[in-house]
């Protein structure tokens, strides 16, 4: 594959796409075409879906014919995802009866059976996090005590924790949420003017 294919092409598309989304928060003779590049982003979206569900076609069928060990468990993915597939197209789409009851009884069953599994490794990965050895784990016990008291059906019996873990979850957890968030986009920020200036090239 050329140089040019392989690295000028995808730079040029990536400045151009940094470039327009920016404009579009200055500039208003620029919204036609920002509308038009996250459209773009909806059909490519759509077209990775795609592939993506070629590729595990392809791998799935290769460990089925091959009878790989659990090879069965290859042929409910199928099954189970082409299933879906058909009947989200099935008119009226994604409201046909078809759909609305395999997503109801097997897709949200499915997830809670995973969550309530989830929930041992969740308990025991909490009991090794909570464990007070310094001012700062002592910090995070004692909120995540505060907060589970909070939840319990007698909690209004035991003392104020619901004020309490309303009020850590209103000032101490939403003000360390919006400095994650002024963080990750500042570093957004700097990504995009790395790639603009050629320093970053995730494609390569």
């Amino acid at each position: 594959m050329s140089n040019l294919v392989r690295r000028e092409i995808p730079f040029a598309i990536a400045v151009a796409a940094i470039v327009i989304m920016i404009g579009d928060y200055a500039f208003v003779a620029v919204t036609p075409l920002a509308t038009a590049v996250r459209n773009g982003t909806v059909i490519v979206a759509a077209f990775g879906m795609i592939m993506g569900m070629a590729a595990m076609t392809i791998y799935h069928l290769r460990v089925i014919m091959r009878r790989e060990p659990d090879w069965y468990y290859s042929i409910f993915t199928l099954v189970a995802c082409y299933a879906f597939f058909i009947f989200a197209l099935t008119p009226p789409i994604l409201t046909s009866i078809q759909y609305a009851w395999m997503y109801k009884w097997i897709n949200s069953v499915a997830a809670r059976t995973t969550y309530g599994a989830l929930a041992f490794w969740i308990s025991a990965a909490a009991v090794r996090t909570l464990k007070v050895r310094s001012f700062e784990s002592t910090l995070l016990v004692v909120s995540a005590m505060i907060c589970m008291f909070a939840n319990a059906p007698l909690a209004s019996l035991i003392g104020p924790f619901a004020e309490a873990a309303q009020w850590l979850l209103s000032v101490p957890s939403t003000g360390a949420y919006r400095g994650v968030i002024i963080t990750s986009a500042c570093g957004v920020v700097a990504l995009g003017l790395r790639i603009i200036i050629g320093r970053e090239r995730p494609w390569e």
